[in-house]
């Protein structure tokens, strides 16, 4: 249901900036099939990259299996087959990525704005759970974005730089990477961790709104002070 009330919400905004005059002929149709396809690589081979330098690394089967639930949110959410067939690895999702991102342009000024925005919203999560102060989460976050994008990217989006955080997470992730193993090897305890998560996870999602009704909860205040 999230899944559709985001196509829904990609719909809207298609028409939104079609009414306001959005030149399609010199930009191309607004949220078009590489923009998706870009998106989906984001919640595949970025994240599950980014997972794997925070030490939560999968396995090859492990990662067939959540590309292949991956299919299925694509198709959910309209991405042409063509644009991702195939695709069941991160290996393969990366050299997919690399011809979308030729052709996804340099990034914009905008870039700035909206980087700073998402690791404050980032930092947010850390700090309900743990009480870390915003500041601190604000510096982990940007640490862990800067590793994950490369330097020459974090450079351009203004990412502060900490070499000592950057060492202190390379000692953590150390211990994470140990602990992972450890459980691993223990099928019964590796079993009941993936189901704990499991349960976390949907608690978490039944806790949270979705993008779609947030957006048409901000679209309906914006509407009511007008």
């Amino acid at each position: 249901m999230a899944t559709l009330q985001v196509r829904m919400l990609h719909a809207n905004m298609r028409r939104l900036v079609r009414d306001r005059g959005f030149d399609e002929a010199m930009f191309g149709v607004p949220i078009n099939q590489v923009d998706l396809a870009r998106t989906w690589m984001d919640f595949t081979v970025t994240a599950l990259q980014a997972e794997e330098d925070m030490g939560y690394g999968l396995t090859s089967r492990e990662q067939a299996v959540l590309y292949q639930y991956w299919w299925m949110i694509a198709h959910l959410l309209g991405v042409d087959p063509l644009m991702i067939e195939g695709v069941s690895s991160n290996e393969q999702a990366r050299r997919v990525d690399e011809q979308y991102r030729a052709v996804s342009g340099p990034l914009v000024s905008e870039s700035v704005a909206l980087a700073k925005a998402t690791i404050g919203s980032m930092a947010q999560l850390p700090r309900a759970r743990s009480r870390i102060p915003l500041p601190i989460g604000i510096s982990v976050m940007s640490t862990l974005a800067r590793r994950f994008h490369g330097a020459a990217i974090a450079d351009e989006l203004q990412l502060p730089q900490n070499l000592l955080l950057d060492k202190a997470l390379t000692v953590a992730i150390g211990h994470i990477r140990v602990r992972r193993a450890k459980l691993r090897a223990d099928p019964e305890r590796w079993v009941a961790a993936r189901l704990r998560n499991l349960a976390n996870a949907r608690t978490r999602i039944a806790e949270s709104p979705s993008p779609y009704e947030t957006h048409i909860s901000s679209s309906t205040t914006v509407s009511a002070t007008q």
